[in-house]
């Protein structure tokens, strides 16, 4: 496999603001990356500049040390999944596996043999002489990863591949990518916009924000140390809660603290502030309360048996250690 380095990667466009900003990232040999962010950050445009689909205006692309600028997709040894499927409609699935190994010229027996090697671990062998049309959208993608794993690339580039499909097969196939990953020990460099995605699967997530990069870490780091207001407020369902410190009893500053940080209690209780209930949401598992605090609004977890009403009054205690603080401009986590 292969570490990929970027260094002060700068996309710019006539008329427009710049795509990427002097991104600077190292990707270990072996690493399961993402790139996280709204529309329009720059994640793909990073993704298509590592592929060779694009050129950066300034910086430099390295696969293993050596500087890629200028070489086209082929040559880069790097494989791309796509959110569309991409495959060949006229060919079977033996076919669409097969195609890029004939491209190189492979014998056949090794042709064959990888094409055999590779929908085992799928879990597609079954499917070899179907068409595209007569499989679901799930085993269409499982193809689509099976195209780029057959060719054993250095690097595995994935382009929101799962975003088409509906919930359910969306998180069974983010375990199998998870179980692919640790058996193949391969570069993943992985784009979403999708949170949850990037948090299981990730070593690692990179966060960006209209090119700029904000945030690189594990994911529990992003989570609990947000470098930012922005990937504090990114990360976490139901939103993180953002409101004055007064609110909180604390000096003058925004602070921040997840839902799942706030006791709820029923009864009044030392360091306890009072609300009224607004809106009880049940998951299933847990039940997320919006209480009115004075002028603001939080959000805490409760009990799924949790028995409350609109207008209810409750108790909201911070867990120790758990606010964030942010200074004025919020660009920034005060330590």
């Amino acid at each position: 496999m292969a570490t990929v380095s970027l260094e002060r990667l700068r996309k710019s466009h006539p008329g427009a603001p710049d795509a990427l900003r002097e991104l600077s990232l190292e990707i270990a040999d072996g690493e399961f990356l993402s790139l996280v962010g709204p529309s329009g950050c720059g994640k793909s445009t990073t993704l298509n500049l590592i592929a060779g689909l694009d050129e950066p205006t300034s910086g430099a692309v390295r696969i293993d040390g050596a500087q890629v600028n200028g070489l086209p997709p082929a040559e880069r040894d790097v494989a791309m999944v796509f959110q569309s499927y991409a495959l060949y409609p006229h060919k079977d699935v033996r076919g669409n596996l097969a195609f890029p190994l004939q491209m190189r010229r492979l014998p056949r027996a090794e042709i064959e043999r990888r094409v055999a090697e590779t929908a085992a671990l799928l879990g597609i062998a079954p499917l070899l002489s179907r068409k595209p049309r007569e499989l679901s959208g799930g085993q269409r993608q499982r193809v689509a990863l099976g195209r780029a794993l057959v060719r054993k690339p250095r690097v595995f580039l994935f382009d929101e591949p799962l975003s088409n499909l509906d919930a359910g097969l969306r998180s069974q196939l983010r375990g199998e990518l998870k179980r692919l990953h640790a058996t193949l020990q391969a570069t993943f460099v992985y784009v979403t916009h999708d949170q949850a995605e990037a948090m299981t699967l990730s070593d690692r997530i990179a966060v960006l924000r209209e090119g700029s990069l904000q945030q690189v870490g594990p994911p529990r780091e992003i989570y609990e140390r947000p470098a930012n207001r922005f990937v504090a407020e990114f990360f976490g369902t139901p939103r993180i809660n953002l409101l004055p410190g007064r609110a909180l009893g604390l000096p003058e500053g925004e602070v921040g603290i997840r839902p799942e940080h706030v006791e709820l209690l029923l009864e009044p209780a030392a360091g306890a502030l009072p609300g009224a209930v607004e809106l009880c949401e049940l998951t299933g598992a847990e039940t997320w309360v919006t209480v009115a605090l004075g002028a603001e609004r939080l959000v805490a977890r409760g009990e799924a048996e949790l028995a409350v009403r609109s207008g209810d009054r409750v108790w909201l205690r911070a867990q120790p250690g758990r606010i964030l603080r942010f200074d004025a401009s919020g660009e920034a986590r005060k330590a």
